[in-house]
């Protein structure tokens, strides 16, 4: 049953908005901007392993396998075979990319300029722990059908923050190379920065949208069984 839930989407948003305010406007160093990413994009891969690692407890305590749940016939074969990943083999193939990241990411961020210092970096920290407990908090309020429903996206959309991540920082590391050898100015990737908050506020609202359009208990059970029948 599609949801809107407005509040989720302006928080999303509104945080992004922040970082690139933050960046642009407040002085903030731009490698805080990267960094505050990267973390956000680890934060999605703990709340999808926690997602997969509540599925298999379910599974093993409802007496039903994750592919007989009715939720399924929500998903597509690639989210369905992220959400059958044990947990921990989920979380260490994820975290393997994230180092890596961290890594590139690091030395774009001291190449541009990073500080840790509390309001530009552990305030705004903080505000993205937040922000994602806020919301694990409310999905725990929901139908349990729904949670299910959510549950099993959790690991594909934490995928493509990481899929995301992977494609900007490789890009924005040959980028600073490149400007490096050749003595030119770092400003291009200043605005690879800006652009990569854009793009990753749009996945997060099209994650938000997927997860808060679920259908309905009859609805999902008529699917999963006229895809049973079909023989898909």
């Amino acid at each position: 049953m599609p949801r809107t839930n407005v509040t989720t989407y302006s928080i999303i948003i509104a945080y992004n908005v922040f970082t690139l305010v933050g960046g642009f406007a407040l002085d903030w160093p731009m490698g805080n901007v990267l960094l505050l990413a990267w973390a956000e994009t680890v934060m999605f891969v703990v709340g999808g392993t926690a997602a997969n690692a509540r599925l298999r407890w379910q599974s093993r305590h409802g007496g039903r396998k994750i592919c007989d749940d009715f939720a399924v016939a929500t998903v597509d074969d690639a989210t369905l075979n992220s959400a059958l990943e044990h947990p921990a083999s989920f979380f260490f193939r994820d975290l393997i990319f994230c180092l890596g990241h961290l890594g590139l990411a690091g030395w774009i961020a001291v190449w541009i300029g990073v500080s840790f210092s509390v309001t530009a970096f552990w305030v705004p920290l903080g505000l993205a722990v937040f922000r994602h407990l806020t919301e694990e908090f409310t999905d725990s309020l929901a139908d349990p059908y729904v949670r299910r429903a959510k549950d099993l996206r959790a690991a594909h959309d934490a995928d493509r923050r990481v899929s995301t991540q992977h494609f900007f920082v490789f890009a924005a590391w040959g980028l600073m190379i490149f400007l490096s050898v050749h003595g030119l100015s770092h400003v291009l990737v200043l605005g690879m920065v800006g652009l990569y908050v854009v793009l990753k506020t749009f996945v997060e609202v099209q994650i938000t949208w997927s997860r808060d359009h679920t259908v309905s208990v009859d609805q999902a059970r008529a699917a999963r069984v006229e895809k049973l029948m079909s023989g898909h």
